[in-house]
């Protein structure tokens, strides 16, 4: 399968200022250029994606934290932790 670069142009007339104040903040963020920032929120909003190249994007933990973040528990005590047991290998031939 082969791929092409293509170049495509993007113009959006009457742009408030405002969104254009905050993409060009949000680019400074993430040091890109206002070109660099508007693909990439393109690509994230369209890209179809799967849990696992989520993950693999983002990192498990920061998927699992937005996933969650909205579920109140922040404030229960985790449940107490019992000592681990040596094991036992020992063939028992009886």
């Amino acid at each position: 399968m082969s791929t092409t670069k293509t170049s495509s142009l993007l113009l959006a007339n009457d742009l408030p200022d405002d969104i254009y104040q905050k993409l060009i903040a949000i680019a400074n963020q993430h040091h890109r250029s206002l070109a660099q920032e508007i693909i990439a929120i393109l690509i994230d909003n369209f890209r179809i994606t799967t849990p696992t190249t989520k993950l693999v994007s983002e990192g498990m933990g920061t998927c699992l934290h937005r996933r969650f973040a909205q579920v109140a528990g922040d404030d229960l005590e985790p449940p107490p932790r019992n000592t681990a047991r040596h094991a036992d290998f020992a063939v028992n031939n009886s």
